[in-house]
């Protein structure tokens, strides 16, 4: 419908905001939209990119509660062990 305003969302699926990962997801999405396949149907389109939300509490819970999970579905001493997509963990040294 002409003079019809449409809303759609750009959530990105990690939590932390990184140019080659959040960023590149976003600047695709705005060229996708910008292109002659949607540009017919997104003109009028408002677009909410979601900011980052590694600090989110309900975020930091999840993690919390697998982390507790999989320690208790362990035997032993569990370690965790973190990385970035920048650092892969096959790289790191061991401890």
């Amino acid at each position: 419908m002409p003079g019809r305003r449409s809303q759609a969302g750009g959530p990105p699926l990690f939590p932390q905001f990184s140019f080659t990962t959040t960023g590149s997801c976003f600047n695709h999405l705005k060229r996708l939209l910008a292109g002659p396949r949607f540009r017919p149907r997104t003109s009028n389109m408002q677009v909410a990119y979601v900011d980052p939300w590694p600090e989110e509490p309900l975020y930091i819970e999840a993690l919390a509660d697998l982390v507790r999970a999989a320690r208790a579905g362990s035997a032993r001493t569990t370690r965790v062990r973190s990385t970035c997509c920048t650092a892969p963990i096959r790289s790191l040294p061991a401890t």
